[in-house]
């Protein structure tokens, strides 16, 4: 974990698509922002949970990045490309 939060929110935002939370696809955060860690803000949508095979939507998870399996796509992988 590189770094820790002050207030705990995940991000409102997919790490893998950028889509936003709406009625028929929700968020799921990373276990990481609520343990002691608070170390990962991260929310993957269902829509990415489902499409890439990231386990049970309605499951508490450590998200991708944090397991470092993010898919090709993954804002973290674009960023590193553009670098």
């Amino acid at each position: 974990p590189c770094c820790r939060y002050e207030h705990k929110a995940s991000s409102m935002f997919c790490h893998i698509c950028t889509r936003k939370k709406t009625a028929g696809n929700v968020l799921k955060s990373c276990l990481n922002l609520h343990r002691a860690l608070d170390s990962c803000r991260k929310s993957v949508c269902r829509v990415c949970i489902l499409k890439h095979k990231l386990g049970a939507v309605d499951d508490p998870w450590d998200c991708c990045h944090c397991r470092d399996a993010c898919p090709a796509n993954a804002q973290c992988k674009i960023y590193s490309r553009k670098d």
